[in-house]
Formats: C-alpha cells, structure tokens, sequence
C-alpha cells in the first residue's frame, strides 16, 4: 500500500475558494481504480492549515492517480490558493 500525506497552507481569506477547489478533486479521486481512502482535513487551531492522507492499493495505483486528468489539474491551479509549496510525502506500508 502507498500513503500520501499532503499539507497545504492557503493564503489568509482563501480558505473557501481553496476548499471548493478541492472538495472536487477529493471526490474524483475516491472513484479511481486502487483507491483505498481519500480524505481532507482542516487542521485543528489553525484557521488556514490544511491535510490531504491517500491510501492506494500499490505503486500501479498511485501512478494512475499521477497520470489522471485531475491529479494534474490539481498541480495546474493549487499555487493560487496556497502561501507556500505544498509538503508531499509518500511512505510504503
């Protein structure tokens, strides 16, 4: 199985443009094939912190998901909303 963590800081007052953004690729992304979870969070005291935690069923699935329409788009309209690059880590388990 492959993990994704993904931690996002959105720019102060972007919070729900950002969360529009996303709710679509979070819902895309549940349907692909390999999907094991896909879940966005707000983090807790921090009024602008967001994380992304993906499970994928293996190395094919994960690089399905980076080879998918959205995955892309995604990567094509993130930096308008965030303050700084986006953290990625992907873990084996």
């Amino acid at each position: 199985m492959k993990i994704v963590n993904a931690s996002f800081t959105v720019r102060p007052g972007w919070q729900p443009y950002y969360e529009h953004f996303i709710s679509e690729m979070v819902d895309r992304s549940r349907k692909e094939n390999g999907n094991v979870s896909y879940d966005h969070f707000k983090k807790l005291g921090v009024g602008n912190e967001y994380e992304i935690i993906e499970h994928w069923a293996d190395d094919d699935a994960l690089q399905s998901h980076k080879d998918s329409a959205s995955y892309k788009e995604f990567w094509r309209g993130i930096n308008q909303y965030v303050k700084t690059e986006p953290t990625v880590t992907v873990l084996d388990h």
